[in-house]
């Protein structure tokens, strides 16, 4: 009987040791590695690398505001070639992007009409002539009271609608780009030519050969590329930042053609109420020339300069949504220690990033400014 109760009691007792020691047990937590962000590298791959440090530096940037727009070129210097009167493309060797002189033919025309009106020119010329000499045999008679003075009047009304006809149709005439002198002297000439009012490129060509064209039709389109410019757009709540004179720095995204520069030289005074947008008009500074008229710009205008802490953009590494620069925490014999600490990123100009730094890092400390991503290589590294 003892024996059964002994046993009884060492099994309870074992069962209370077990529950307690299951309570008294702690949950383990789930092992969390931290990124590393502490890296010592020997002095030899240092150099090796070409690492350079130095301290944050105090320049002058500038604000700015991001604009979007395109090249253009002013309406004074887009020429729209049409045809003073109807008629056929007997001659043209032109293509789209094609270089002109100014005066240079770029269309020929004829037309049966070309032909009438200087026949019609002519008849009128001979008859104003005779004409002339009836009005002043009328003048004569009138003065000897012999004619009648309605004749006189009559002739004389001819005569002067006749010279009307006559200098209209010399003025059309010259229109066409015929001259009424070699007209004069027997020359009739079946056709016409249109001469480029300016040098520069053909923009737009809407002909062939052979093909009819009706009066005051669009034929094609010439572009002076000496005075192109930038057409930006900024939203409403920027405008009152842009002043006439301030730096445009864009890109065409289309083109590898690296960024140029432009002068705000006018902004407008109307608001679009659709696109929530005023028009700023960009005077381009130099390097023109490789720039086509209705290409899509990107564009910063600089607003207002003042002194910010920066580093060489080449300092910065992006590590998921954030920035960050290496610092150098130790300098022993032998190694150098690199911190990676995370800093804001502001305006970028002159190939320097404005930085604002963790309060853990003075501004005094020493940056990487040459390698940082030599060092981000070497710490993935080591983090295996």
């Amino acid at each position: 009987m003892k024996k059964i109760l002994l046993m009884g009691w060492v099994m309870t007792l074992v069962a209370c040791q077990s529950e307690s020691t299951q309570q008294q047990t702690p949950t383990q937590a789930v092992a969390t590695t931290a990124p590393k962000l502490e890296i010592a590298l020997p002095i030899s791959m240092v150099k090796q690398a070409g690492i350079q440090v130095g301290p944050a530096q105090q320049i002058s940037l500038s604000e700015m505001i991001q604009a979007n727009g395109t090249v253009e070129a002013p309406p004074q210097y887009v020429a729209t070639i049409s045809a003073p009167l109807g008629g056929f493309v007997k001659q043209m060797n032109l293509l789209q992007g094609s270089y002109v002189e100014k005066g240079q033919v770029v269309l020929t025309l004829e037309h049966p009409d070309y032909i009438k009106l200087q026949q019609e020119y002519l008849q009128a010329l001979s008859r104003v002539s005779f004409l002339e000499q009836e009005f002043d045999r009328q003048a004569e008679l009138a003065k000897e009271n012999v004619g009648a003075r309605r004749k006189l009047e009559q002739s004389e009304s001819e005569y002067t609608s006749t010279k009307a006809l006559v200098a209209s149709l010399e003025a059309q005439l010259r229109l066409l780009g015929l001259n009424p002198k070699t007209i004069r002297q027997g020359s009739i000439l079946s056709s016409i030519q249109l001469r480029a009012p300016f040098s520069g490129y053909v923009r737009s060509l809407q002909v062939n050969i052979g093909k009819h064209v009706n009066a005051n039709e669009s034929l094609m389109e010439i572009v002076n590329k000496q005075h192109l410019h930038v057409e930006l757009q900024v939203f409403e709540k920027d405008i009152n930042k842009v002043k006439e004179g301030q730096l445009i720095r864009f890109t065409l995204p289309q083109m590898n053609s690296g960024e140029q520069t432009a002068r705000v030289e006018l902004v407008a005074k109307t608001f679009d109420g659709q696109t929530k947008t005023v028009q700023v008009h960009g005077h381009l500074s130099e390097g023109f020339e490789s720039l086509v008229p209705g290409s899509y710009v990107r564009a910063r205008i600089m607003t207002s300069e003042h002194l910010v802490t920066a580093v060489p953009s080449d300092a910065l590494v992006r590590d998921g949504n954030r920035n960050y620069v290496y610092v150098v925490v130790k300098k022993d014999p032998g190694q150098w220690v690199f911190k990676k600490v995370p800093v804001q990123a502001g305006t970028v100009e002159k190939g320097y990033t404005q930085i604002t730094l963790d309060k853990a890092a003075p501004y005094s400390a020493e940056i990487v400014q040459k390698g940082s991503y030599f060092i981000s290589a070497e710490l993935a590294k080591a983090e295996g």
